[in-house]
């Protein structure tokens, strides 16, 4: 076949479809790298001092692993702000708590003694990386959302302890729900509890009280879809008040999510943390006994002590008795699998809060084994939330 002959006009017109094709590649490529660096910037990036961005209005001197070895507290574990502190002398309820130096009974904080044994087993176990983080590693990633915090006593006890950690951005104030979305009332009157706290740069923390899966299936789904938007965050656990529905209920609960999911916030999974009383895995007495009790590691009541935390935070046993305790309890293995396989992010909090068995509180009545005292495991969910929250902004 001989060439084909184009004349002037066709072939000026080729050159103008080539032009374009390269602007609008070019273009492609800033566009590509743009959205790439705008997510690496929102990684907070380590840094030896002071912390101030845009990003994080009040700023934060990190403290080095020799100034914690020196008596430095780490801010997750109360230490005020540095250079200033906003909150220090304001005398507010909040403020004085959230330095857990108290420890009374039917109050939370651990006191100042089991406070100071939580950071020098860390400093010992080379767990330095929850010493130094600062709140500006955290604020970015939760900025200009509504982070709803959704479930049982235990999904409380972590919004207090994100509030803690977060308190310089906080105004110290707790509302009723209702005053945030008062259309919502009518729903929002029938949970156990729901309060919000508002921080700096639009930023708010809800908790919702749910015990059940089928709470969240009739209450907290419908708050969500009206009060909820695609760019906020859900952490969701409830699985201490375990009933035979829960693997269903579970399912649905994933479902809807998924189903919504350009509508409803991201939802991510929390695990059940463990118990730690003197039953073979540490879970509540048959017998439903009241406190006070004595709480003892897992294995304590067999004299064995059969599992192993790696300084990965990987939990291991040689004991095939206790391999479901290693592989997150038996309440875990139900729903991680689930929620996984539904592309819904798990937060797994179990491994480390398993060491934390001497860090449980008084709850006015005694000695009980469910809850922790402030700070602990609270605060380790926390640095586990900051971390995964890093690993899903890098996605």
């Amino acid at each position: 076949m001989p060439p084909v002959r184009r004349g002037p006009r066709a072939k000026t017109k080729i050159r103008l479809v080539s032009v374009w094709a390269t602007l609008l590649l070019l273009l492609s490529i800033c566009i590509w790298r743009w959205h790439h660096v705008s997510m690496l910037q929102s990684t907070p990036v380590v840094v030896t001092s002071l912390q101030s961005s845009d990003d994080c209005p009040y700023p934060y001197e990190r403290h080095s692993v020799d100034d914690i070895k020196k008596g430095q507290v780490p801010y997750l574990f109360g230490g005020e702000r540095k250079p200033s502190c906003r909150h220090c002398s304001s005398g507010a309820t909040w403020s004085n708590f959230c330095r857990f130096d108290n420890a009374l009974p039917g109050n939370p904080a651990c006191g100042a003694d089991r406070k100071k044994w939580l950071i020098d087993g860390f400093l010992e176990r080379g767990f330095h990386d929850i010493l130094t983080i600062t709140p500006c590693d955290l604020f970015p990633l939760v900025k200009a959302r509504n982070i709803w915090i959704v479930g049982d006593s235990q999904s409380l006890d972590l919004s207090k302890a994100l509030q803690c950690f977060l308190h310089e951005f906080w105004d110290l104030r707790l509302n009723n729900a209702t005053e945030n979305f008062p259309a919502l009332a009518p729903t929002l009157n029938q949970l156990r509890s729901a309060v919000c706290s508002d921080f700096a740069d639009n930023t708010r923390m809800c908790y919702l009280r749910a015990d059940q899966p089928h709470t969240v299936l009739n209450l907290v789904l419908p708050i969500l879809s009206v009060a909820g938007t695609p760019k906020d965050l859900v952490i969701l656990n409830v699985g201490l008040h375990y009933t035979p529905d829960y693997p269903s209920e579970l399912g649905k609960i994933a479902t809807a999510f998924t189903a919504q999911k350009l509508k409803l916030p991201h939802l991510l999974w929390m695990d059940t943390p463990p118990q730690h009383f003197h039953t073979d895995f540490g879970e509540y007495p048959r017998d439903s006994s009241k406190p006070p009790f004595n709480c003892w590691y897992i294995g304590k009541a067999e004299n064995k002590d059969p599992l192993t935390l790696s300084k990965d935070h990987q939990l291991t046993t040689s004991d095939p008795k206790y391999q479901h305790v290693a592989d997150g309890g038996w309440r875990n293995v139900i729903a991680r699998p689930l929620m996984l396989s539904a592309g819904i992010p798990v937060l797994q909090i179990w491994n480390e809060s398993m060491l934390l068995w001497n860090y449980h509180r008084d709850n006015g009545a005694g000695w009980e084994c469910t809850h922790y005292c402030f700070p602990s495991a609270p605060q380790v969910w926390v640095y586990h939330l900051l971390r995964k929250l890093q690993e899903l902004n890098r996605v």
